[in-house]
């Protein structure tokens, strides 16, 4: 290759794609139809499950850019973290509002100061101080307060991710709010893999049960890719009938799970193989 030539990328190399997406459909017109309520000031919980690898992230980003095309909403997304340390109460709330002050300038202080004020105590950067112990029955109401108050006026998409490491106080209040009669513009996603979740199975199984029988909650598994959707994917990354023979092979050695598939392909484009 002369030394004046700009190599180009390697067709189907990760910086020159879009994300590909396939096989969910249902679940992205079920999370639409949630959002359609909630507009209607029906507030929703969505629990997104499945195993590691699943798509459920993917799933969840596709599902904001589809919300934000179609119409005024305001999003946060709150992050749970496996550490080995003692958990903090409701962290992904905190994750979640902090967020959304981030998107929203004062928005969220002056929301807590009005509605929901042992909660702007656990932000010493608002008030300059932290709080004592309050009741946990007080700690509810005031979220759900707080949360119908930052969805009055535009619909408001929460998204908490690996809900199986947040701390026992999150998934109760999930499981409240969910209950919840109060009418607003609320949408909680959540993300959970399968397995034993850090609050407990008392909590776990709380949470699974309201969200499969609250008329107001959904629970969207996630299952593996059929060798179909894998061919799906890489005629849709290097064209149609490109690279079809290579489908049987990747889904029999990713078990068609998405996360794995993708970084299968990408090794083997990396190696130009």
């Amino acid at each position: 290759m002369p030394h004046n030539e700009e190599k180009k990328p390697f067709r189907g190399t990760p910086t020159e794609r879009w994300p590909i997406f396939v096989n969910r459909g249902p679940e992205l017109a079920a999370l639409a139809d949630a959002l359609d309520a909630v507009r209607a000031s029906s507030r929703r919980l969505v629990l997104i499950t499945g195993e590691h690898g699943a798509g459920k992230t993917a799933l969840g980003d596709a599902f904001l850019r589809t919300a934000q095309a179609a119409g005024p909403v305001r999003i946060c997304t709150g992050q749970c973290f496996d550490r080995e340390l003692p958990h903090e109460p409701y962290y992904p709330f905190l994750d979640a509002l902090m967020a959304l002050d981030r998107r929203h300038p004062g928005l969220v202080p002056r929301t807590l100061a009005a509605h929901a004020p042992s909660w702007l105590a656990l932000f010493p950067q608002w008030i300059g101080a932290g709080a004592g112990n309050v009741h946990a029955v007080r700690m509810f109401d005031e979220l759900g307060a707080a949360l119908a108050a930052l969805s009055y006026e535009m619909p408001l998409i929460v998204v908490l991710e690996d809900l199986q490491w947040a701390d026992e106080a999150t998934v109760n209040a999930l499981a409240r709010l969910a209950d919840s009669q109060i009418p607003s513009k609320l949408l909680i996603v959540a993300t959970s893999c399968d397995g034993e979740w850090t609050a407990g199975v008392r909590a776990q199984d709380r949470l699974r049960a309201v969200a499969a029988t609250a008329p107001r909650a959904a629970t969207l598994p996630l299952g593996s890719l059929t060798l179909e959707h894998v061919a799906r994917y890489i005629d849709a990354r290097f064209g149609p009938d490109g690279l079809s023979e290579l489908a049987p092979a990747v889904h029999q050695a990713t078990g068609g799970n998405p996360f794995m598939m993708v970084n299968a392909v990408d090794s083997l484009v990396a190696r130009r193989l």
